[in-house]
């Protein structure tokens, strides 16, 4: 393996490029495409940052002008929804700038990654499903099953006996069944939710790779799939045969775009998106 070398498809002699700042990285492809893609958009001013067979494609950015790579970042679906329509392609995050002597250390690294990683994904888009449901109607479908309980309280001898010692009336059954009742509707609710689940995701599974995109919610379930292009018919007849299937669940997907959940390359920011990282008053909580 020959060690890293840029590729410049066109002149890159702007501030940025002649300070050597930084790289603004798109995403990871095989090096032939990444030259490919760089010759045809000019107007970006792409290169193609190659080490032997692999590499990525990435504009050069001055990593202290915040407007320069928010412009970039901005762009960067629109770039990479060109690009996975054709080939293989890792994404980056959006914003990811990075120092050119990091670049080369990461391509050197793990070019044999890559390479697999690209094998993996080839011939296949990153597509967005969720399943929605009714709360409301939830707990309507299970009051029934639990409805029960309130009945057994309100029949338990115990219970009433405990009521006689506390003082004369109902109130403590009554408040016991109460509680009980939104017990039973609560896990049943839970078991529901839990179902509809088991089931979007096994009957996604059948066409495509799935991973979740955010834990389940109380009234939705969010997944991203990895789907063979010409599987996108059968990944949406599945969601028709779900939504018949599950009455009262609305399952719809989003556009094909690049596997950033499955494949996204995690690179070490640096310059301005490193400070910013590293400020304490700015740190999520």
């Amino acid at each position: 393996m020959r060690e890293p070398s840029l590729r410049p498809m066109h002149d890159t002699t702007d501030a940025a490029a002649a300070r050597g700042a930084a790289w603004y990285v798109y995403g990871a492809l095989t090096a032939d495409d990444a030259e490919r893609h760089a010759a045809t958009r000019a107007d970006r001013r792409l290169t193609a940052h190659c080490c032997g067979d692999v590499g990525v494609l990435a504009c050069a950015v001055d990593a202290d002008e915040r407007a320069a790579v928010r412009a970039l970042a901005l762009g960067h679906d629109e770039v990479l929804a060109e690009l996975v329509s054709r080939v293989p392609v890792l994404p980056a995050l959006p914003g990811t700038v990075v120092a050119g002597p990091v670049l080369d250390e990461w391509l050197v690294r793990t070019a044999p990654l890559t390479r697999e990683l690209l094998a993996s994904v080839a011939g296949r888009v990153e597509v967005d499903v969720t399943a929605r449901w009714s709360l409301h109607a939830l707990a309507r479908e299970v009051s029934g099953a639990a409805g029960g309980a309130v009945i057994a309280v309100a029949s338990d001898p115990q219970a009433i006996a405990a009521a006689a010692v506390d003082g004369p009336g109902p109130t403590a059954p009554r408040y016991l069944a109460r509680r009980r009742k939104r017990a039973a509707e609560q896990h049943a609710a839970a078991t529901r939710r839990a179902e509809l689940c088991r089931r979007v995701v096994e009957a996604l599974e059948a066409v495509a790779a799935v991973m979740h995109r955010s834990p389940p919610a109380a009234e939705r379930l969010d997944v991203a799939c990895l789907v063979r292009e010409e599987r996108l018919g059968e990944l949406d007849a599945a969601i028709v045969a779900l939504g018949d299937a599950l009455g009262g669940v609305s399952i719809s997907r989003g556009a094909p775009r690049a596997p950033y959940t499955f494949a996204a390359l995690r690179l070490t920011p640096t310059g301005a998106a490193r400070r910013r990282a590293a400020r304490p008053e700015e740190r999520a909580p």
